[in-house]
């Protein structure tokens, strides 16, 4: 039997919005979450066993975004470690060109987010620095 490649709106918005775990996550991700999945041509079956680990993610990732300690850089790498420890089983339900695909979306996203840290990290340190007389 062959899988029928469904759209975004079938695959991932309605078993998200069908429960608990659409409450728990930012609108913003929700939405790069169905971008990515809608980049990635993910079936029914694919998202239905996505969405445990996704849900298993968050309170993680909720923790390090709201760490205030931390700085940008810092939760960056621990946002990055929290996607790299369920990577496997994220890699086990994609084809090799999905998760291929996938690398490549992270990678530009991971670097986006550096530049856009370093960005106010430089401002921050401009700010706290004495101006000269």
């Amino acid at each position: 039997m062959k899988l029928r490649i469904i759209g975004i709106p079938l695959a991932l918005r309605v078993p998200l919005e069908s429960t608990s775990y659409a409450q728990q996550i930012p609108k913003s991700r929700q939405e790069r979450l169905m971008a990515v999945a809608k980049q990635l041509h993910i079936t029914r079956k694919q998202a239905m066993q996505l969405l445990p680990i996704l849900k298993a993610e968050e309170p993680k990732l909720q923790a390090i975004r709201s760490a205030t300690s931390l700085s940008r850089m810092e939760r960056l790498r621990r946002l990055r470690a929290v996607h790299e420890a369920s990577d496997p089983q994220v890699k086990a339900i994609l084809t090799p060109a999905q998760y291929k695909q996938l690398q490549v979306i992270r990678q530009k996203r991971g670097a986006q987010l550096m530049a856009e840290a370093t960005k106010l990290g430089s401002r921050e340190t401009e700010r706290e620095m004495p101006r000269a007389a």
